[in-house]
């Protein structure tokens, strides 16, 4: 399909919202209760394990409208409560596939029908109330009413997706609240954010405090602080390194900004990756142990950076 195609598809599918979240909702759902608020969300994952019993059910094609329509609800539920969240055409492995854009720094957004997967294969029960409770611990809650279904979306088109250039500057600009804010409140009261070789073991202790159990760094509400912390991460080695920037990620790094050396020689990091492996190798001092193995490499930062705030205001 050609991206001019993918793009009229998600602009028909868009301006049929309104049909699909209420004769949609009432002949698919019927038991349904559609409020918009947090605790439909877990009504909503009852009901698809019901009605999808095995972790290969989404994949039937008569279960397709289902799976439809959910999507539709959760994208919609997350607009309905949160400032600034709204449709637009997926990207960072979602590519013509609908996706929410949230204002909460996180730089992969979520995708509903990929919420839907994991709920039938995780089984949890509590997949769409973690992504609900993720966001709400960095975005506010919607300050102003919003149009009605017709009025928001019969002649919408729905908005393309950034270039990688254009996503990268957007994730940077959120830079100084999500570590000069938002970081320490993730982090013990006293901890120093120096963005120094040191301060890595510190960053490695609240992750292994907060990512514990197994499988916890790959749930939504954990999400804002992991991207919080890689950000860390990140920085120390672009304020360590003279060839070091941030980079739209790249191949095996795609999903995430990564700091590239601009020496010709020093492979780059992917710092979420680093934040990833850290909670599941449970050391202490991986961190730490990978920025001096990196450092063998790359020159040494001669030129002072300056503060978060001043480098990447918007």
């Amino acid at each position: 399909m050609t991206e001019a195609a993918v793009e009229r598809d998600l602009d028909a599918w868009l301006q049929g919202m309104a049909e699909a979240m209420s004769a949609g909702l009432r002949r698919e759902l019927p038991e349904f209760a559609a409020n918009g608020r947090r605790d439909s969300l877990a009504a909503l994952e009852t009901i698809l394990l019901e009605r999808l019993p095995d972790k290969y059910s989404a994949e039937d094609r008569d279960a397709q409208t289902l799976i439809d329509l959910a999507a539709r609800y959760i994208g919609e539920t997350l607009i309905f409560n949160f400032q600034g969240c709204y449709w637009r055409a997926g990207y960072s492995g979602f590519e013509g596939v609908p996706i929410v854009s949230v204002p909460d720094g996180i730089y992969r957004p979520p995708c509903p029908e990929q919420l839907v997967d994991v709920v039938v294969r995780k089984r949890t029960g509590g997949v769409l109330t973690d992504v609900f409770d993720g966001i709400a611990e960095l975005v506010p809650d919607r300050s102003e009413p919003l149009e009605g279904l017709d009025d928001r979306y019969a002649d919408a088109t729905m908005p393309a997706p950034p270039d990688p250039a254009e996503a990268l500057a957007v994730w940077l600009q959120s830079m100084p609240v999500a570590l000069e804010k938002q970081l320490a409140g993730y982090l013990p009261e006293n901890f120093a954010l120096t963005y120094e070789r040191d301060s890595l073991a510190g960053i490695e202790a609240a992750i292994l405090a907060r990512l514990s159990e197994e499988g916890s760094a790959d749930e939504r509400r954990n999400a804002g602080f992991i991207d919080r912390c890689a950000r860390y991460v990140g920085e120390v080695y672009v304020r360590a390194g003279e060839d070091a920037r941030w980079d739209v990620g790249q191949g095996m790094f795609q999903w995430y900004p990564m700091v590239a050396y601009h020496d010709g020689k020093t492979e780059p990091v992917s710092p979420l990756s680093l934040v990833n492996a850290a909670a599941d190798r449970k050391r202490g001092t991986y961190l730490t142990m990978l920025f001096d193995n990196k450092q063998k490499s790359a020159r040494p930062r001669t030129t002072a950076l300056g503060p978060v705030a001043e480098r990447f205001s918007s």
